[in-house]
This record gives structure tokens, sequence and C-alpha cells, in this order.
């Protein structure tokens, strides 16, 4: 998130009185309107192919009718569908204390439904601001990245929104105001892939890729709000969707009704189908786009123009479009037009476009290109170069974002940063010498982002974020020489990288102007989820590891395991209990010939006679004679039970021994043992999930967190480490 600066309104029992529902409770011919509703749901989602048994979906939850009466009726359904729901909201804190208690009925109706809840705040006056858009224009944006970090925290296949047979009537109208082709005219999309509009994250894992869906296409408003008047379901109301001033509500509340009464009362209808003959048409020529583009055509390296040319003016302008897209540059029929008079005409010469772009046509032997550049004017006017000491701050504000803004660099000592380092942006202290420099993103700026297997070019990762070009021209970059180590909403350089043992540290913090810490573009090293936890009795818990955190540290210990392993088979003993989970997934991340076996270890603490002693069991017998034995554990603390595992193994053969841990515990350790892969080093506090903790609660959170007082709850009492 860009900012958390926020008013908050505190509500004196803000849902002691409900907003009263417009309809009486029940309606004569209830039960008809409830089987309706879940019928031509599952029968939408079943046609469409939008879920498949054992997912788990995210369910957006505005507090308004379309999106409670989705909730309830997949939580009805899902026994049927075979899916997990979760709900999801995101306060926009547009509306003061009328958003506060939006998301309190949601807070209190997910507590209701005993359903897990993720629900974050978001300044989007301020990230307007910050990227020049408009507040609908980014409030999308932070919804849909929220919902991505939703989906890496809760390991989503799906997230669902309320949108209705009346949203895309009126989607379609309002295209056919503005004008639209064959793209528009599709209107609401059935589905989609989330990274269509967020991109992949920095370190993340994509290999479960999640999607948006829109089960209620099929359901009408008037059937929604029948729905909920047979559950005696109370909702909250949007005043801003009376608001004339808004055109989607002046076309929802005037033009849709004066069309259905003078011309035809069934065009709510008639727009629905104009919308899927568009939807399945576009989709058909996206296919031949991307067939004759490539996959990972580079925008800077341009296209081959004989392709543009010789197709049909139809594919000229999707080819066009398709490749502005690329950039960031949304064109209007006139300006591409232009583009593809320009294209036709392929002379070498530069086309002046919107927003600072310009297209080039270059030749080569045998090729003529066709390229789209950022204006090197616009470029130069928002250029800056500022000096920042360490610790002092660099202000960015008259440059980027709003005024007060600044880049915070901040020294801290060994034991401060260990405590920062899952959350924080660190440098070596040691190797930066003299003064660090902010300036301006240039073309072609480069570097090595901590986790990243290379170099990556900065303009394309703010890209993959969803920056605009307009916001990344002026987007800082700290340097130390010629060498970038931080660009905000990025991780730090890999070569600079701080880990534990390294000494001071270094802090980079992208800071609004009353100093809160604004470094995270959508989800990143710096982001902690706040989750709403049934499971989590207690509220005095902190997330200290998330879920893409554990994920991409785990993929790299899967790929350095893999190269140093590489020609010899893999023997992985795992743990029990604490390991199970991470040794799963470190297993599905190793490339090689890798045969696994679990062993279960007891601890006994003896005292006798004032003489301390440990007894360490542990069973099944392995045969491990002439083996590569890889032990991986969850965490390792004392280091006594690995100490007698090493000796035991080697007694009985092992041509080596490797330890693997996810979590290393250095300032617990009773006997000297070498780690030789490690995910995070973590301090004395008491830690819970992933594997983690009690054994019937816990561990099957997706990330780590820590409880304070967890030694008092004994419901949430972990079984580690022992106590010295």
């Amino acid at each position: 998130m860009f900012t958390t600066k926020s008013t908050r309104t505190q509500l004196s029992s803000p849902l002691r009185h409900p907003p009263k529902f417009p309809y009486p409770p029940l309606l004569p011919d209830a039960p008809r309107y409830h089987g309706a509703v879940r019928k031509a749901l599952v029968s939408y989602v079943r046609q469409h192919h939008l879920l498949r048994a054992g997912e788990r979906v995210g369910v957006a939850v505005s507090g308004g009718a379309d999106s409670v009466a989705l909730l309830r009726a997949l939580v009805e359904l899902a026994p049927t569908l075979g899916i997990v729901p979760f709900v999801l909201h995101l306060n926009h804190r547009l509306r003061g204390a009328e958003s506060d208690a939006d998301e309190q009925f949601v807070r209190q109706l997910a507590d209701e439904l005993k359903l897990e809840a993720v629900i974050e705040g978001e300044d989007v006056s301020s990230l307007a601001a910050l990227l020049h858009l408009s507040l609908e224009a980014a409030g999308r944006r932070a919804r849909y990245a929220f919902f991505q970090r939703a989906a890496c925290s809760l390991r989503l296949n799906a997230v669902a929104t309320a949108h209705t047979r009346d949203d895309q009537a009126e989607t379609v109208l309002l295209r056919l105001l503005r004008g639209a082709g064959t793209s528009g005219l599709a209107g609401v999309h059935t589905s989609f892939d989330l990274y269509h509009m967020v991109g992949d994250l920095p370190g993340e894992v994509t290999s479960n890729r999640p999607r948006i869906i829109r089960p209620m296409l099929g359901i009408s408003r008037q059937q929604v709000e029948e729905y909920l008047g047979t559950l005696d379901q109370p909702f909250q109301q949007d005043t801003s969707n009376q608001s004339q001033q808004f055109l989607r509500n002046r076309v929802r509340a005037n033009l849709l009704p004066q069309l259905e009464e003078d011309y035809n009362p069934q065009l709510r209808h008639a727009l629905c189908e104009t919308a899927e003959i568009a939807a399945a048409e576009n989709d058909y020529f996206e296919r031949l786009t991307l067939a004759l583009f490539g996959q990972n055509t580079d925008p800077e390296q341009g296209v081959d123009l004989e392709v543009i040319q010789c197709q049909p003016l139809a594919m000229q302008r999707r080819l066009l479009r398709h490749l502005c897209q690329l950039t960031g540059l949304a064109l209007d029929f006139a300006h591409l037009e232009q583009l593809r008079e320009f294209s036709q005409e392929g002379q070498s010469e530069r086309l002046l476009l919107p927003r600072g772009f310009c297209a080039e046509i270059t030749r080569s032997p045998g090729v003529t290109r066709l390229r789209l550049l950022p204006s090197s004017a616009e470029n130069q006017h928002s250029s800056y170069d500022l000096e920042l000491t360490v610790p002092g701050m660099a202000k960015v504000g008259p440059y980027f974002g709003e005024e007060g803004t600044h880049i915070r660099a901040t020294l801290l000592g060994e034991d401060q940063a260990k405590l920062a380092h899952l959350r924080a942006d660190l440098l070596r202290a040691d190797q930066v010498q003299g003064e660090l420099t902010v300036r301006s993103l240039h073309a072609g700026d480069r570097y090595h982002p901590l986790f990243a297997r290379d170099e990556a070019k900065i303009g394309r990762l703010l890209q993959r974020l969803s920056v605009p070009g307009v916001a990344r021209k002026s987007w800082p970059v700290v340097t130390l020489g010629e060498r970038i180590v931080w660009a905000p909403g990025l991780p730090v350089a890999a070569e600079f990288a701080w880990t534990p043992g390294d000494g001071q540290a270094v802090s980079l913090d992208l800071c609004n102007s009353s100093g809160a810490p604004c470094n995270t573009l959508s989800s990143g090293r710096t982001t902690v989820t706040q989750l709403s936890l049934s499971q989590v009795a207690r509220k005095d818990f902190e997330i200290v590891i998330s879920e893409a955190q554990l994920q991409s540290r785990i993929a790299a210990l899967g790929r350095r395991i893999s190269r140093d392993y590489a020609g010899r088979s893999i023997f992985c003993i795992g743990v029990l209990e604490n390991g199970f989970i991470f040794v799963a997934d470190l297993l599905r991340s190793i490339q090689g010939e890798v045969r696994c076996q679990f062993v279960r270890t007891n601890v006994r603490e003896i005292l006798d006679n004032n003489i301390h002693t440990t007894e360490i069991f542990y069973t099944p017998e392995v045969d491990v004679e002439g083996q590569h034995v890889l032990l991986c554990e969850g965490i390792v603390s004392s280091g006594q039970t690995t100490d007698f595992l090493i000796r035991n193994l080697k007694a009985r053969g092992a041509a080596s021994i490797k330890v693997c841990t996810l979590l290393d515990r250095q300032s617990s350790r009773r006997v000297e043992i070498e780690v030789d892969y490690f995910g995070f080093q973590v301090g004395p506090q008491w830690l819970a999930g992933f594997g983690l903790g009690s054994p019937t609660r816990q561990r099957n959170l997706p990330f780590i967190f820590a409880a304070p007082e967890l030694e008092a709850a004994p419901e949430l009492q972990t079984v580690w480490p022992p106590r010295p």
C-alpha cells in the first residue's frame, strides 16, 4: 500500500442497529425466490466452468446487497460445489464513518458465518493523487492489488465478485455511449486471470495463479433483493450509489428505465446477449493476436513491421492495440488510426503519441521493426538527483507523490536489524560507504533484486505491478555510486542485501508526510497481510513471515539444493512434528531424484541429583548406508536433537549429511552444529503456523505468526522450544 494515513472514526455499537431491510422478512413465495437464485448460480458456474471441487474461493464483500447475497449463496452451496469460501473486504476510506461501518458489518457477518476473513484498509484518495488517477481507477487498482495479496496469503484459486446481469447491461450501455469495439462491448468478463490486472509479484511463486470470477452475471438485481428478503439478511447501503454525480448512477436510475419504457422492455436482456456474443468473438481475436505476436514481445525491442502490414484492417488495429497495452499506453480510436497509418507507410521517422510516448521505425539487415518508446523530453521533465545521508532523508515530494513524501535512511544495530529484516528493506552498513543518491528512474535501468535469479529492468518490474507510465517516469531509485541498491516497492539489490550476521544495517523507506512507510505496491517483502482468523482466539498476534515470503524462500532453497546435489540422489529425512509442511513444499521445488522418509523424535528432560539430562528417542529405523542424506527440520533451536540425529545417521553409514531448516534460532543453541541451508533466522519469540504450533490448531495456517502471550494461553501454546 502506498500510504496508511487515514482518519478513523470510532463507532459506538456499529451493528447494534443494522440497516433496515427494505422488504418484509418473508415473502409469500419465498422458497421460489430462494431456490431460483441458488439454481441460477450453480447453473452459471457449471456452464462457464468457473469453479472446481476443492478450490479455495475468496468472496469480495463490500457490504452491499449484491456481495452479501453472493456470500450467503456460496456458503449455502459450498457442500454442493465442493469449495472452501473466505471473506475479502477492502475499506477504501472514502466515506468516513460510513466506510468504517461497512467494514464492521462485513467483519461481523464473517464471524456469524464462521468464515476466515482478510480485511484491509487503503487510502484510495492518496493513491489516486500519487498515481495521477481518478478515484474510480485508483479504487479499482487498490482492489485488485488487495485481491492478489489475499490470494497469496490464503492460497486462493479464485476471487468471486458480485457483478449481476444489471451491472453487465449498464456496462455495455456505458461503453456504447463512449464508443467501443468488440473488446469493450464484451462488458464484464465472466472470468480472467488476476495476473492480467496486477502482474506477478517480485519473488512470487505463480504456479497457482488465481482467477477473478463473476458467478452472478446470470442473476438480476431484483432476484438478489428478493433472495436476501427470504433470508431476512440485512445489508449496507452505499449513499454514493444514489449520487447523480456519477454517470453510471444516472444511466441506472434514468436512461435504462426510459429506454426500456419507450423502446425495448427487454433491453437489459438484449445488452447482456450482446456482451456474450462480443466476448466470444473478442476471445477468438485475442488468441489470433497472441499467436501472431508471441507471448513475450518486448515493446522496446519492437515487432516485425511486416507482421502488422500484411494483416487485414481489423487485425492491424488489434495488433497495434496489443503493442500499446504492453507499455501501459491506452489510445483512443483517432490516435490508434494515426499509429496504424504510420506503420503502413513504414517511414524511418517518429510519431508522437499521448502521455509522452512515441513510435519509431528502425531498419536493420533483413528486418524492419516498429518500437514504442517513452519520449526523452518527458523523462527530462521529471529528472532529479538528490543526496541521501545515513542516517537522513531526501525529499522527493516535489517530483514524486504528494508534498512531504521522502525517502528515509536509518542506521540499525545488529539486534534491531534481526527484528526488522523480515519486513524491511535492509542494506549492509559496511558496504554503504559515503552518501547514497536518490535519482529519477532512467530508461534501461537494471538491477538484481533479492531472491531473483538474474538482473531485470526496473521499468519492466514496475510495469508488471501495473504502475502507469506517468508514475514510472519520476519513480525514485537509490544508488551507491553507479550501482542501484533499491527502488520503492521492490526488494533491495541482492549484492547489498543485509542478512543476519552482517552487523549493522541501513533501513530504507519511502514515507509520506506523516512519516509512515509506504514502500509496497501490491505485495512483497515489506507487506504483512493482517488477517482476521476464526482459528486464532487471541488478537495480540503478529505475522512475522508471510506466505509469499515463505514460498519465495522455499523455492530459492530448492534451487540451491538442486544445484548442490546435481547428479546425486537425495535421501531426505524429515523430522516430525514441526517440519512436515516445510518438507512437503521443499521437495516439490527440488529438481532431481529424491527419496523421502519421516522420523518422529521424542525429547525428555530429566533432573536427577541436580544433574540435568536430555534423552532423545526417534523412530522408525532408517537404512541410510551409502546415502546422501538431507536432514530437514521445521526449526533448529538448541540443536540437541539435530546433533543427536547427525551422529546417529553417521554411525549408520551415511555417505554425507547436510542439514536444512526453515527457521534457525541461533540464540537458543546449546551445542555447536552446522546448518547448511536455512530459510529464516528468528529470535526467541513463540511461533506458530505453517506446521508449527499445537497439534490441533494453527499448524494449517499458511504463514508464521508470533503471539507475546502464547505461554499464558493453553489452547494456543506451542510444543516447542523446550523451556530453558
